[in-house]
């Protein structure tokens, strides 16, 4: 029975494999302004010629506003369970066309981008 299923296999034939043939270009992004946490209950400063770091859970429509002057930070940690509401949660914020979103788990983003 071995003999019959061995019958194909020729053990002295040498194992070969293609090369991997990559090209890569340096990838571009748009420069971010200077970056500073915003204090829990603070509001942004209108005048900043920087942006605010804002934790996904603390954005609300107060500030909206300042939409364009904010970075939002998503948790570093998810459970599954977790991320259908955190995705959600970016779509809503995501319609204030904030300036960037902080991701740690770059699958959050696969639907959609801010713009």
């Amino acid at each position: 029975m071995d003999d019959e299923y061995l019958k194909d296999y020729l053990p002295g034939r040498p194992k070969t494999a293609k090369k991997y043939a990559y090209s890569s270009k340096p990838l571009t992004y748009a420069a971010l302004p200077p970056l500073s946490y915003l204090p829990a209950n603070a509001m942004p400063d209108a005048k900043s010629n920087g942006a605010y770091v804002v934790p996904l859970e603390r954005f609300n429509s107060s500030l909206a506003p300042f939409s364009q002057n904010l970075v939002i930070d998503t948790p570093r940690v998810a459970f599954d369970s977790e991320l259908p509401a955190i995705e959600e949660k970016m779509r809503e914020i995501s319609e204030s066309r904030i300036l960037s979103f902080m991701v740690s788990e770059p699958s959050l983003m696969s639907e959609f981008h801010a713009a």
